[in-house]
């Protein structure tokens, strides 16, 4: 069960940047557009589902398959003084709690508002710090707590 919710939870990361960037793409490309697409709609609509699906995954593996963090919650102090403890234990989740949340604040925001510049304004803004976020509180070969960069179990 842990091997098939990490499969999905860390290739959804994957589709989950690939429409951020499709986002920022088509906020940049078209911003002297007069027009807000049912494409642009159903973009911002997914990115905040498969955030919202990317965090179910992530509570699940946290609550209850985490060997790291089972280990940080039975000692906090040295979880907090290890750097992979701590990735685990605070910034990852701290980090995607965030990125989830701007998700659905985007949604809301682009929903309200009535100028297509504004729009895409808001879409380059808060799509740039979605992918800020993920790039930091992802695990990827390079970062204090090395993974590959596709999962395969």
């Amino acid at each position: 069960m842990y091997e098939i919710l990490l499969f999905f939870h860390a290739w959804l990361r994957w589709i989950l940047l690939g429409l951020l960037v499709i986002a920022l793409y088509r906020s940049f490309r078209f911003r002297s557009s007069t027009e807000w697409s049912n494409t642009d709609v159903r973009i911002i609509r997914w990115i905040a589902l498969i955030a919202t699906f990317q965090l179910a995954l992530g509570v699940l593996l946290y609550a209850f398959f985490s060997a790291p963090v089972s280990h940080a919650f039975a000692n906090p102090g040295l979880a907090m003084r290890t750097t992979s403890l701590r990735f685990w234990f605070l910034e990852h989740p701290v980090l995607m709690l965030i990125m989830v949340a701007l998700a659905h604040f985007q949604r809301m925001k682009v929903q309200r508002q009535e100028q297509v510049e504004q729009k895409r304004k808001t879409v380059l803004l808060w799509s740039g710090i979605m992918i800020i976020l993920i790039l930091a509180g992802s695990p990827f070969p390079w970062s204090s707590v090395p993974r590959p960069l596709f999962y395969i179990p």
